[in-house]
């Protein structure tokens, strides 16, 4: 599943939960950045999310740690349209209520298809 800035995908569980969108504002590396709007059933998860923000404020690296381990066994993804789009996410952070990051293990093999349509049209263009 290619991602774009501006784009707005589902966020869901293990269990295919929906917590919520992220609107992506920028991709750095594999690394994702954007807004989260909460869903209904960010609530049974919001805590964790709370807990490990106030642990990385107070530098408690060591609750930080085990907290960044208990969001990642949640196994959050990102979800498009159809159910073979799904993104894994590591590292996923919520702070302020609505900042989002994360990693996406094997970012750049899905931006493939998108790279390889946007060259494409480039060298469409200088021959036109």
């Amino acid at each position: 599943m290619p991602l774009d800035p501006r784009q707005t995908s589902l966020l869901t569980d293990a269990c295919g939960q929906s917590l919520g969108q992220v609107s992506i504002e920028r991709i750095e590396g594999n690394r994702l950045f954007g807004r989260f709007t909460a869903g209904a059933d960010f609530g049974g998860v919001r805590c964790l999310f709370e807990k490990l923000e106030e642990a990385v404020n107070d530098q408690v690296f060591g609750d930080a740690d085990r907290l960044a381990e208990q969001i990642d066994r949640l196994d959050l993804r990102l979800a498009g349209t159809g159910p073979a789009e799904q993104l894994a996410l590591r590292d996923v952070q919520i702070m302020d209520g609505s900042a989002f990051c994360c990693k996406v293990p094997g970012l750049a093999l899905a931006q493939i298809p998108r790279a390889v349509a946007w060259a494409h049209r480039m060298n469409c263009r200088k021959f036109a």
